[in-house]
């Protein structure tokens, strides 16, 4: 690590210290339960940036630690008040100790379940990592066309996006298409075409072109699909981990001015793409309600906001969507807070939310029952709208610490047996990080539906294998023109 690099990490070390120290100074509850719960985010932190192979514990504990421990101390330091819905929560120190002792059981089950299985995990991952995709034989040959094939086949989905309004986030599609086709369309959207992309891009790696033009692929793409499908994540979560693993590739083989370029690239579009969708969202023709004045008006009338609004509209969301971007938007915190206000918890919650599934003109378990917001039936005619309660939210639905923290040691436990399974499908960083991101923001967001949920890891299971399945007959055309 360089003098820059060892500066960086002793600086973050120091803050991390010395907020942990203020927070336990200003904290007004059981400051033994606080210090419970920032050793608990703090050691899934370390452990996520120790291990930032096993990529989805990687992207999980960035994500817990923003969303729990960074989040808890901004607001506690700012007084601002939280942007997510939390229900009839009361703010009381003793109601604080029991959200931040239920984060920190759920906590603890998570790193009981890594410690688990690391003795299996870790070996496995650090073997799988040495192998190298397998490059088809006719890759060479048919590069070009097959890439342009990929870029006909992005163009193609946003085009009839646009034109169909299939996916638009907070919206309910113009155009349901029969099942499976709706959930196919998603599904390319929300990983499908990246991790095709990726592919091409491990190919040309592979096979010594490059990794330029799958980067530049992935950012085009992303911000292709963030603006269609008005969604500000999209183009983060499509290009996050090529930035990941192509960076310090990049950066060994031809020095740090790659690097930078491909940062600044990335940089660049990633302002851009959250800009255009806060002014798309605003003034665009999908303009999403932000208030429920506005929400209960729109069911009558289209939103229709004046130009006038522009500047003042476009700053205000600005500063709101920086705020959600860099803290809020980090799933968690406010999930238990709620839960921990709502007097009906149990088992029957818990089965409720868990078989529910998510359509047309329904309202999901937490956001009706629990988060204390006012979305009706009526309104999911018309939009899609969910406040996410996150994992340990999520089991204490049934109100039990046991339930917490069992639950919590298994999601741990299935998540990293899921990643060595694509590990050794695909045998590529790139591949199993973007799988890896993919899978961390489906347990992020978990907050019912788990049949739903566990589709997408199918299809991604699927299509891995598939990967995998054009490596093996390869090697063994090989094995037989040995033989002949």
């Amino acid at each position: 690590m360089t003098s820059i690099g060892n500066l960086l990490v002793w600086t973050i070390y120091g803050l991390v210290c010395a907020f942990g120290i203020w927070g336990i100074v200003q904290y007004p509850g059981d400051r033994l339960i606080f210090c419970f719960f920032s050793l608990v985010i703090l050691a899934i932190a370390y452990l996520a940036v120790q291990n930032s192979t096993q990529y989805a514990h990687f992207f999980l504990g960035i994500a817990w630690f923003l969303g729990f421990w960074v989040k808890y101390l901004f607001h506690q330091a700012t007084g601002a008040p939280y942007h997510e819905l939390h229900g009839s929560f009361d703010g009381s120190n003793a109601s604080w100790d029991v959200v931040l002792l239920v984060v920190g059981i759920g906590g603890a089950g998570y790193l009981v379940g890594r410690l688990v299985a690391s003795p299996i995990v870790n070996p496995l991952t650090a073997r799988l990592l040495k192998r190298e995709i397998v490059i088809p034989l006719w890759w060479a040959s048919h590069r070009n066309m097959i890439w342009l094939i990929s870029g006909l086949l992005t163009v193609s989905i946003v085009v009839a996006n646009q034109g169909f309004g299939i996916l638009v986030r907070g919206y309910v599609a113009h155009i349901v298409l029969p099942w499976p086709l709706g959930g196919l369309f998603a599904w390319m959207t929300d990983i499908g075409l990246a991790l095709l992309l990726s592919l091409l891009l491990a190919w040309d790696r592979q096979s010594g072109c490059g990794v330029f033009r799958g980067f530049f692929a992935l950012c085009i793409e992303g911000a292709l699909i963030s603006v269609s499908t008005l969604s500000r994540g999209v183009y983060f979560f499509h290009t996050l981990p090529p930035l990941l693993t192509e960076g310090p590739r990049t950066c060994r083989r031809g020095g740090l001015g790659p690097l930078v370029i491909l940062f600044g690239i990335w940089l660049v579009v990633g302002i851009a793409v959250p800009s255009t969708i806060t002014f798309l969202r605003l003034f665009g023709q999908n303009v999403v309600p932000t208030t429920q004045a506005e929400l209960t008006a729109s069911q009558s009338a289209n939103i229709n906001r004046p130009y006038s609004d522009l500047f003042g509209g476009l700053w205000d969301q600005f500063t709101t969507v920086t705020q959600l971007v860099l803290i809020d938007r980090w799933t968690g915190l406010e999930g238990v807070m709620a839960t921990v206000a709502y007097p009906n918890k149990g088992n029957a919650l818990l089965l409720e939310a868990a078989i529910q599934r998510r359509s047309y003109g329904t309202v999901d378990v937490y956001t009706k029952k629990i988060s204390g917001s006012t979305f009706t039936e009526e309104n999911a005619k018309k939009y899609h709208f969910a406040t996410l309660a996150g994992p340990i939210a999520f089991l204490y639905f049934s109100g039990s610490l046991i339930v917490v923290f069992l639950g919590m040691a298994l999601i741990s436990v299935l998540i990293s047996a899921i990643e060595v399974l694509w590990l050794w499908l695909v045998r590529d960083r790139l591949l199993v990080a973007m799988s890896g991101l993919y899978l961390a923001l489906i347990v992020l967001q978990l907050s019912g539906g788990l049949i739903q949920s566990a589709a997408g890891v199918f299809a991604v299971t699927g299509a891995l294998g598939g990967i995998w399945l054009i490596g093996s007959l390869q090697q063994r055309y090989w094995s037989m023109s040995k033989i002949a």
